[in-house]
């Protein structure tokens, strides 16, 4: 089914390589697009895998910013745990973690502690401000934990 699809094996191939030069991955999980290339990623680690014993790891990372669709966050975390119980299953180094924004930057602190309005692209001068506080600060942060965990 995917396995024949150019794309799907384009992408699989990418991260094996990936994996076999040394790199650590990490996907963003939040939805239907990244929880597509997760699949991907991790076919990639389990071919990889099978060629050099000493790959990885993959990380799989989800930001819960509290706003988010109750539903399909919950969705996010079981792909989580899915995604770690197989590579349980087929001895693969997946590792999965839950960020959050930080206090200050909380959605809930700032409309409720502070009065603010939400900031959303309407209520915000920058934009997107809102993402870059409660999603990308907090990945970037988890990206230099890993830079200073595996030195690289």
């Amino acid at each position: 089914m995917f396995h024949d699809h150019p794309k799907y094996n384009q992408t699989v191939q990418r991260a094996k390589k990936l994996f076999l030069e040394g790199y650590i991955l990490n996907v963003g999980l939040s939805g239907k697009d990244s929880g597509v290339a997760s699949v991907c990623v991790v076919e990639g680690l389990r071919l990889a895998k099978l060629e050099k014993a000493d790959v990885g790891p993959l990380y799989i990372v989800t930001t819960n910013t509290g706003l988010d669709n109750i539903v399909l966050h919950d969705y996010m975390l079981k792909l989580h745990e899915d995604a770690f119980a197989y590579g349980k299953e087929h001895d693969l180094p997946i590792l999965t973690k839950e960020l959050r924004p930080s206090l200050a930057s909380d959605p809930m602190i700032e409309y409720i502690g502070r009065g603010k309005l939400l900031r959303t692209p309407e209520t915000s001068s920058k934009g997107r401000d809102c993402a870059v506080s409660w999603k990308i600060i907090p990945m970037k942060k988890f990206l230099k934990e890993i830079e200073l965990k595996y030195q690289t």
